[in-house]
């Protein structure tokens, strides 16, 4: 009885082996359709941010940093950091997480534009 019982869940071992093999072509198929799918509708439509993260993004251009003082280096990484955050929380609809990542990020930029004299108002 017990050598039946093993030939019997070898067989189905086999068996259903054979059969994943032979799906797994139109499976691999089915997902590659959907990752270029999904490619092209990311390509086709970037997210839309809100006025604040656009003027913030704007004021980040239109101020000075000097990449070879650590000191400015930080506050654009942490100003990166907070604008990245924000733009997180907007696209999950978090809207108290998103204006605080967004003061966050002015904080720091109206306090190095009050440092290097490039005025302070945002």
């Amino acid at each position: 009885m017990h050598n039946v019982t093993k030939w019997a869940f070898g067989s189905l071992l086999v068996c259903s082996g054979v059969w994943a093999t032979s799906q797994s072509t139109p499976l691999t198929q089915w997902v590659q359709d959907q990752d270029s799918a999904q490619f092209t509708t990311e390509v086709a439509a970037p997210p839309e941010y809100s006025n604040a993260i656009e003027s913030l993004e704007v004021a980040i251009e239109d101020t000075r940093f000097n990449t070879q003082n650590r000191v400015h280096s930080l506050r654009l990484k942490r100003i990166i950091y907070y604008l990245s955050e924000a733009r997180e929380f907007e696209q999950r609809n978090w809207q108290f997480n998103r204006d605080d990542s967004l003061e966050r990020a002015n904080a720091i930029l109206r306090h190095h534009r009050m440092k290097t004299g490039q005025g302070h108002a945002l």
